[in-house]
């Protein structure tokens, strides 16, 4: 129903509804590989209205990996920002991330770069509680962010890059917003000076991590109330066969109490958690590359 999005070949890799403000109402924006809808151009990102696909002016140079909403204090409430592997928004040089504020792409100052191939994979909008306002976090692989050492994570104020301290040492893949934290995953093993196995976590300040984390990479995080306690808890999936001490199938669960299984897990990679209330409380529902859950058929 949602006509031809993109041609054969090509996928999409990120959704995210948005409301751009402009009297529209929220619409659903698409990113990925795409250079077409149709015989219509729209270079790796696309906007569904409910009718018909549109471009966002003239797009992005490569593939988006990720959208996020973000208010930067501005005045100009949440606008959407994109991120992937592109260096040009719009015709614009903006590497790896770009803000659409309606008719236009802008960069967010120099960008991100370095590495063997910079991209952004992950990002969120956090409030610290310090009085500093929210700031959009940024994580996937580059070694400067605005021309400042940044090991594959940041923070962008609305003006201004900054460092996570020393970040971490391998590719972001996902993030969550807790209530006093930032959570991270990825394949680094070093967040800071903390061990992290794929996992950590930042209040702002400093990084904490999940107890020993897990030994694998970690693709997709999201947070939901303890159905025991109240308490939040942390929904961890990826490819990972253990989760602290705990023997699981690719995906667990992390609170304050430390690591507990989900189930009994699944025969292949988790990629990706959304959480979605329909009626009777939270639920998670969780996507990848699996074909079993629990011993039960689940493609």
């Amino acid at each position: 129903g949602l006509g031809n999005p993109v041609p054969d070949g090509a996928a999409v890799l990120t959704l995210l509804v948005h409301d751009d403000g402009r009297g529209g109402g929220p619409a659903l924006y698409a990113g990925g590989n795409f250079t077409h809808s149709g015989a219509t151009p729209m270079a790796h990102i696309a906007k569904w209205d409910g009718a018909s696909w549109t471009p966002l002016g003239t797009g992005l140079s490569a593939a988006v990996l990720e959208l996020c909403r973000f208010d930067d204090g501005s005045g100009s409430g949440p606008q959407l920002y994109a991120g992937g592997f592109f260096d040009f928004a719009g015709g614009r040089r903006a590497p790896r991330i770009a803000r659409w504020d309606g008719p236009h792409w802008l960069p967010l100052g120099r960008g991100l770069a370095g590495g063997v191939a910079p991209s952004v994979q992950a990002m969120a909008s956090f409030d610290r509680g310090d009085g500093g306002g929210s700031r959009l976090y940024v994580g996937g692989e580059f070694t400067t962010a605005g021309g400042l050492p940044a090991s594959n994570v940041a923070s962008w104020d609305g003006s201004t890059w900054s460092p996570l301290s020393t970040g971490v040492d391998a590719a972001v893949y996902a993030m969550a917003v807790g209530r006093n934290a930032v959570h991270v995953a990825g394949a680094f093993e070093q967040a800071g000076d903390s061990a992290a196995g794929g996992l950590a976590m930042w209040d702002g300040s400093a990084w904490f991590s999940h107890g020993s984390g897990v030994n694998g990479h970690v693709r997709a995080l999201a947070v939901l109330p303890s159905l025991e306690d109240g308490a939040e808890e942390l929904m961890v999936g990826g490819s990972f066969s253990t989760a602290g001490s705990l023997a699981v199938e690719n995906v667990a669960r992390w609170s304050e109490r430390g690591w507990g299984v989900i189930g009994h897990g699944f025969d292949g990679p988790v990629l990706a958690f959304a959480v979605a209330d329909l009626g009777q409380g939270a639920d998670l529902y969780v996507g990848g590359e699996f074909r079993k859950v629990g011993g039960l058929a689940a493609a």
